[in-house]
């Protein structure tokens, strides 16, 4: 085969994974119009709703990173891969738009729906938002990845997955010496980043802890439990170092909560995502 027409053969295969990634795209959005009751192109431009940009950019992040889990693998044939590529994101946008009812009850237990608060232009939730889908979008991707399993084991490590950020947003609230869901409905952006930040981190320690071909039910949970107690253990302890030792005369929550420090946030944020990187290579 010669290089000109191995050439050609991979442009004509990315321009048909590049145009079905744009046509799920599409689809993904439909799917969040159509499933939050929002019209995203009207409220990106109603007077600049940060809250509803910063949902969707999370969003659409997570889309992405679905896809190109889906994407992970050998290949069988052009054919029977991009039907896999199809079923799998589709699975992937599906479950990702699920996760907002969940965590609607995680991040409000209140009669107050995060698509509700964004369209109150609530960037706090907004934020907290994007981190949510990001953290959700990862461990959906480590769920499809790999070989063996199928929809069934990728739907069983959603579940698992969301039942974790929900363990873990109570271990959270019980170290944080503020009220974290008060401060996101006083729009308290600080807060919201910081939360941000602390569930993508948990979502890469749970995604590597799912990610791989598929063994046995015993093994791969058991790799799951061992990744979600690493995340629950030492995730608060990596909050409480940063609180009382990263920044000397200064407290971190009373920055977040009473100041409401951005830069104070953003550190806590990328500190957490920084050892959950690290987490993820010794695990």
């Amino acid at each position: 085969m010669s290089f000109k027409y191995l050439y050609i053969e991979t442009l004509a295969y990315t321009a048909v994974y590049l145009l079905i990634f744009t046509l799920l795209f599409l689809f993904s959005k439909i799917v969040l119009n159509r499933s939050a009751a929002l019209d995203t192109d009207e409220k990106f431009g109603d007077h600049d709703n940060h809250a509803v940009s910063l949902t969707m950019s999370g969003y659409y992040l997570a889309v992405a990173i679905i896809f190109a889990a889906a994407l992970y693998g050998p290949s069988k044939g052009f054919a029977l891969d991009i039907l896999a590529v199809v079923s799998y994101s589709l699975l992937g946008i599906l479950l990702l738009n699920l996760s907002r009812y969940f965590n609607d009850k995680v991040i409000f237990n209140q009669a107050h729906s995060i698509t509700t608060m964004c369209r109150q232009h609530n960037t706090a939730v907004g934020a907290a938002q994007f981190g949510a889908y990001l953290a959700t979008g990862l461990i959906v991707a480590a769920s499809i990845s790999g070989q063996g399993g199928g929809a069934i084991s990728a739907l069983v490590f959603f579940v698992l997955g969301q039942l974790s950020l929900f363990l873990f947003n109570k271990i959270y609230d019980w170290i944080t010496p503020f009220d974290i869901r008060e401060h996101l409905m006083q729009q308290n952006l600080a807060c919201g980043i910081a939360l941000s930040g602390t569930l993508v981190a948990l979502g890469m320690i749970i995604a590597n802890g799912i990610r791989g071909d598929f063994v046995s039910w015993r093994v791969d949970i058991t790799s799951f439990v061992i990744a979600v107690t690493v995340a629950c253990f030492f995730l608060p302890i990596v909050r409480l170092f940063m609180n009382h030792i990263l920044i000397r005369n200064a407290n971190l929550s009373s920055e977040i909560s009473d100041n409401q420090n951005i830069g104070a946030a953003l550190l806590e944020a990328f500190v957490a995502i920084s050892f959950s990187l690290v987490l993820t290579q010794i695990v």
